[in-house]
């Protein structure tokens, strides 16, 4: 994650942009997410679709722990974004 963030603010350098407008759409979220959260003095809008706050996600993901031993697979499909660290 430490380097997809370094490639955000890169891409961004790159093109002459301070601050800028992040869009990230599901494993894309989590890197906007982490890129938001770590230089918010760069991030002027955040828009994330498919992909929810990382706080409501690990709580969510908890839950669904339990819900997978009752045939819900969502907890399992969402194990790359769990994977994650955080911050």
């Amino acid at each position: 994650m430490d380097e997809l963030v370094l490639d955000v603010l890169a891409v961004a350098d790159a093109v002459g942009a301070p601050r800028f407008d992040l869009v990230g759409h599901d494993f894309g979220g989590s890197v906007a997410w982490t890129t938001a959260g770590r230089h918010p003095d760069r991030v002027r809008t955040l828009t994330v679709a498919s992909t929810p706050h990382p706080a409501a996600f690990a709580a969510s993901y908890k839950s669904a722990a339990t819900a997978e031993r009752s045939g819900d697979d969502q907890h399992a499909r969402s194990g790359l974004h769990a994977r994650l660290p955080r911050g």
